[in-house]
């Protein structure tokens, strides 16, 4: 009863200060030293305590180069005009009658290349929003296109630095991951884009014609050698090159070219790959374009260690021993996929990041899987990143749905807006169902496809 009570009691502080715009972190530290109390009046020694929070903390210290690289990248991008150069063209060719379906789109390429969902809602999102409120769209409609698209990239690009997460966290290859999510992803990618396109219909914009694409092109030299940066870390990717050579090189690359032909000087470029772009010229751009750089990844990794720590307390004293029995039990009713999306429902509701409920989730529902084996392994990565990756932006106090919404002015009304981020799991639960329902039948009738149907079209195991 009193473990039920403290893990209460830090939902409730995680949702009065997303309220009320409270740093996460507050919270997040007081409900470890909360739990760290708990585990000492229960008898474990300081000692044990201790051991328990740092057991964990090779993940983010494996995981926190690749934070601190992207946002490195995502301000050489900003400097040498490859993402301006995506947000010009991609608001330029928008057919007013499919505004909707465009803004989902247009989004979901952005946030791919960048791998970074608040990056893309800073920047297309921006553009996009205005361009909606311009235009006699409804901005909750077009809040929830825009979220939607950007937590596709955030799902299942190679530089999202939540993917590299997973990857580290289930000792998969981050090159297969993204292969199968790519995969995992056309039937939900396919019913939100009819979602909107229908929307769009109802919905269409009045004014194409942005303002910010006139300042874009008065303050940025768009050639193809700016999409250089992007190119290099698709095709450095589709080789299979690690992910720190891949960023290295494009943001490398990105450097040249805002030397070359945006006119930055080699020591501000230094500056800003650290402390964020910069955009100092008088122009509405001054709202939307500066960010990035390696400080605006500090405090993701400080989220990510503190988080590290709840897994460690949990797993070394059992406080979720409750919840992990009853997912087991649901596991054994229903199928391991279903029992795995509703363990993510549960830990979104009490987490207040995607890191944390990422975790949460591996910790509650990682037991579904037989960690010794390389394909379950890889089922847990895709089940992860198929539930807790998605299902965080749609619950209101957690920073991945306050944020979003947040930049672009709106509330949680997009939220029932936000189709991608409910097609995701619910693909995931209904065809993991439906196929290990298949299984337990072929193995019952002994079937000689029983034992490999858990992988048909390139999946795992029973996902």
């Amino acid at each position: 009863m009193l473990v039920k009570s403290c893990l209460l009691l830090i939902v409730a502080s995680l949702v009065v200060c997303s309220y009320f715009a409270i740093p996460i972190l507050i919270p997040l530290t007081g409900g470890l030293l909360l739990l760290c109390a708990l585990a000492r009046m229960t008898g474990f020694p300081m000692k044990d305590i201790g051991r328990m929070l740092i057991s964990r903390l090779d993940l983010p210290l494996k995981a926190g180069v690749i934070f601190l690289m992207i946002g490195m990248i995502t301000a050489m991008w900003r400097a040498s005009g490859t993402i301006p150069m995506i947000i010009y063209f991609g608001a330029r060719y928008i057919k007013p009658e499919f505004f909707l379906l465009a803004c989902f789109w247009i989004c979901a390429i952005v946030s791919f290349l960048l791998g970074t969902a608040f990056g893309s809602v800073g920047t297309i999102g921006l553009t996009l929003i205005v361009m909606a409120r311009a235009g006699g769209v409804d901005p909750l409609m077009a809040a929830g296109a825009i979220i939607s698209g950007c937590f596709v990239g955030d799902q299942c690009s190679p530089m999202s630095s939540t993917t590299n997460i997973i990857a580290v966290l289930t000792k998969t290859s981050l090159h297969k991951n993204v292969l199968r999510l790519l995969k995992a992803l056309v039937l939900p990618f396919s019913i939100t884009s009819a979602v909107f396109a229908v929307l769009s219909l109802s919905q269409p914009l009045q004014l194409v014609e942005s303002p910010l694409n006139a300042e874009l092109a008065r303050f940025f030299m768009f050639n193809g050698w700016v999409l250089l940066p992007a190119g290099i870390v698709l095709l450095l990717m589709l080789l299979k090159v690690s992910a720190k050579h891949a960023i290295l090189v494009s943001a490398l690359a990105a450097a040249w070219i805002a030397w070359r032909f945006q006119g930055q000087a080699p020591l501000a470029l230094l500056k800003q790959a650290f402390l964020g772009y910069e955009f100092i010229q008088d122009s509405p751009l001054r709202t939307i374009l500066p960010g990035g750089g390696v400080i605006s990844m500090v405090n993701s990794e400080i989220i990510l260690i503190v988080s590290t720590m709840y897994g460690g307390i949990f797993s070394g004293t059992g406080m979720l021993s409750d919840l992990e029995n009853g997912i087991l039990c649901l596991a054994a009713r229903f199928g391991r996929s279903a029992a795995v999306t509703l363990a993510a429902l549960a830990t979104c509701a009490f987490a207040a990041s995607q890191v944390f409920a990422v975790m949460l989730t591996e910790q509650i529902a990682g037991k579904l899987f037989n960690k010794d084996d390389g394909l379950e392994r890889e089922a847990l990565a895709l089940a992860l990143a198929s539930t807790a990756m998605l299902i965080s932006s749609s619950v209101p106090w957690n920073i991945c749905s306050a944020v979003p919404a947040a930049m672009l002015g709106v509330g949680s009304g997009y939220i029932p807006f936000n189709i991608y981020a409910v097609m995701i799991p619910a693909c995931f639960a209904v065809r993991g169902y439906f196929r290990e329902r298949k299984q337990r039948l072929a193995l019952n009738h002994g079937w000689p496809d029983g034992e490999k149907g858990g992988e048909e079209d390139g999946d795992a195991k029973g996902i």
